[in-house]
């Protein structure tokens, strides 16, 4: 196993600050009062299932990309492991957020937030899985 250096774990940080930027993104998404911004807006059902799946299949689609950056081999012990990485990350940070929603006089505990939270991990993973599959074309024809 290589060992990183300095250097090499700089080079790394500003992908990985994008990952801990979006989740820091999500805290405060889930977190804040969401009644003076939807004021204005007409009901639209279901809207916020969509934000969580796409909050979540962008999150783990930047873990994905750091991980690709870092340590990817290609097998099948590497995507089992990135699976189930994926659905431990959504369904930890999900369930946390849920529960911090139920304590808010403002938000509620929604358990199909959660199940939105791990389809859009899943789907990101997916979308992962299909791009390391797609024959890489290294030969440009202008």
């Amino acid at each position: 196993m290589k060992k990183r250096n300095l250097q090499d774990s700089l080079r790394a940080w500003p992908r990985f600050s994008f990952t801990l930027i979006w989740t820091g993104l999500i805290f405060l998404a889930c977190l804040i009062d969401p009644s003076p911004m939807m004021e204005d807006l007409p009901p639209m059902f279901g809207i916020d299932k969509v934000a969580h799946f796409v909050l979540y299949f962008v999150l783990i689609g930047l873990f994905l990309w750091e991980y690709n950056h870092r340590q990817w081999k290609g097998n099948k012990k590497d995507a089992k492991k990135l699976f189930w990485f994926s659905l431990l990350i959504s369904c930890t940070l999900g369930a946390v957020i849920e529960y911090l929603q139920g304590l808010t006089a403002y938000r509620g505990l929604d358990e199909m937030d959660l199940v939105a939270d791990i389809v859009g991990a899943l789907f990101a993973y997916l979308f992962y899985c299909i791009q390391l599959l797609k024959p890489q074309d290294n030969n440009e024809e202008n």
